[in-house]
């Protein structure tokens, strides 16, 4: 989407993609993995039309070094998250969200269940893994599972990497989610339906939920 955007602006749009797939010298030690990809900070950038792609990719990449403070850096110990485990479940979060406002619960919901060896069950990661938009993914045609280190149905664990560049209101959920119901209970389960977000801290109440919100009649 980035390079596509550089291109219509004029900019050297592959030569973009090039060096985020491929990095080399460019890429800064806090970037883990072997892309760029979930390091390019979304923001508003501006450029002279005479600029070159590693410019480009240099700010964005300086605009992410910028978010990571000292507090940062401190929350993301206590949490027990490396950077690299960070923006990727950061991509995840903002995947999944309908709003800003409701990433700071998913945040929590996909925590507690990496605490709990669950597998997070993230759409968004097969659609990533097939190349694919959420709206096309098919349980019918076997999406569901495909053998790929990014489902996050058939694989526990975070995906090797980011799915996204995830956005300030992504990162800064998983720094700060909501973990738990008002009753102190561990949120484990959500779902999407009529404009809401529904979390449970139990199955069976998420099963209740899915039937009376997401497959009752209108």
């Amino acid at each position: 989407d980035y390079a596509r955007r550089l291109s219509q602006a004029g900019l050297d749009g592959e030569g973009f993609l090039r060096l985020v797939r491929e990095p080399g010298a460019v890429k800064p030690s806090f970037v883990e993995g072997p892309t760029l990809e979930g390091y390019l900070f979304p923001a508003t950038y501006t450029f002279d039309l005479l600029v070159g792609p590693e410019e480009v990719v240099r700010a964005m990449l300086g605009r992410f070094a910028a978010e990571l403070t000292p507090p940062v850096r401190r929350l993301l110990e206590e949490q027990g998250l490396s950077v690299h485990a960070w923006v990727t479940l950061a991509s995840i979060v903002q995947a999944e969200a309908g709003s800003p406002d409701e990433m700071p619960k998913i945040a929590g919901v996909f925590l507690n269940r990496l605490e709990r060896g669950m597998p997070l069950q993230a759409d968004p990661t097969v659609a990533y893994a097939l190349g694919k938009r959420l709206p096309e993914l098919s349980r019918t045609a076997g999406d569901f599972g495909v053998d790929s280190p990014y489902n996050t149905y058939r694989y526990p664990g975070l995906p090797p990497g980011p799915i996204g560049n995830p956005g300030r209101a992504a990162l800064l959920a998983v720094l700060n989610p909501v973990r738990t119901d008002p009753k102190g209970r561990p949120y484990l389960y959500f779902f999407h339906a009529k404009g809401r977000l529904f979390l449970n801290a139990d199955f069976e109440g998420h099963l209740q939920d899915l039937a009376r919100y997401r497959y009752s009649s209108p």
